[in-house]
């Protein structure tokens, strides 16, 4: 995995290492969640396509980027991603986030949209709550008690990370500018629809995030492919990540071969999901298998 253009060294790798490819068919951004880093992502590149260039950049404040001043507001980070990772938008390219990162990933679109540059074939949004719904706030107020509770609550958070004085001391004024960023954002209940193709993901079982928030994005994208609900909680990607891959490959793929015309399944239920074969079979029929690599579903 690399840990992103301009948020490091442009010319190596990240995690993971490896070249990237020469001449791209597509590069990947992967946008990570509040109080995380491209870690969250590790090992990803290699369930993609041969030939798609995987890059997870760090928001300010950590990993590659731990010399930049945190910022405290989705616009913030999207201003700094627009400005670290435009010179990369040269080729086709898309955006996932997760959470925080779908936040990131839906306003850094619509900048690029608004001010009349290339935009991303696909945006894939997370565990994020649709314009008009409302934000559950105050987290990054709460006190180092509450919000270590909260954290345990959510999951996905190491219970060594909550409870060892210096490395809660160290993380707590990052986490709680993440927090601000996430609090803060209102996403414009008018904002005109992106003209990139968008899909929605979430977690039948998230404290964070209710599933119902993710209702209500369809009127924001001009190509909406659907949304995707899988088993666990709103860290669901640590477990489910081959399935969210798979997809991720299927919407990005049949998005671009149709043109941004394709309209899949509205809602696709993936918490009663067993086994492989249903999802092996939908990407055979659609002709999608071939382009991606064999792994292990995650349960």
């Amino acid at each position: 995995m690399h840990s992103g253009p301009g948020v490091g060294d442009a010319a190596g790798g990240g995690a993971g290492g490896g070249p990237w490819p020469a001449e791209p068919e597509l590069r990947l951004f992967l946008f990570h969640h509040a109080g995380g880093s491209s870690s969250v992502f590790e090992g990803w590149e290699s369930r993609f396509p041969h030939g798609w260039d995987v890059r997870a950049p760090d928001a300010p404040g950590r990993g590659a980027a731990r010399s930049a001043r945190p910022r405290t507001t989705v616009d913030g980070l999207a201003d700094y991603f627009r400005d670290q990772l435009s010179p990369f938008f040269d080729r086709p390219f898309a955006f996932f986030g997760h959470s925080m990162g779908a936040m990131v990933a839906y306003e850094l679109a619509r900048r690029l949209q608004a001010e009349g540059d290339r935009q991303p074939d696909w945006v894939g949004l997370s565990a994020c709550r649709a314009p008009g719904q409302p934000a559950a706030r105050g987290q990054h107020e709460l006190s180092n008690d509450d919000l270590r509770a909260w954290l345990a609550a959510a999951g996905g958070t190491d219970q060594l990370v909550l409870h060892h004085p210096l490395i809660w001391k160290m993380l707590e004024p990052l986490l709680r500018a993440d927090l601000r960023v996430v609090d803060s954002w209102w996403p414009a209940a008018d904002a005109v629809p992106l003209g990139s193709a968008l899909s929605v993901f979430g977690a039948q079982d998230d404290r964070v995030l209710a599933r119902e928030k993710l209702a209500g994005w369809q009127p924001f994208t001009e190509h909406y492919l659907g949304s995707r609900l899988f088993r666990g909680g709103h860290f669901y990607l640590q477990r489910q990540a081959d399935l969210v891959m798979r997809w991720i490959v299927a919407d990005i793929s049949g998005s671009r071969r149709a043109g941004n015309s394709v309209d899949f399944t509205e809602f696709t239920d993936f918490t009663d999901f067993t086994g492989e074969n249903e999802v092996t079979r939908w990407h055979r029929e659609s002709g999608m298998w071939s382009s991606t690599r064999t792994a292990s579903t995650s349960q």
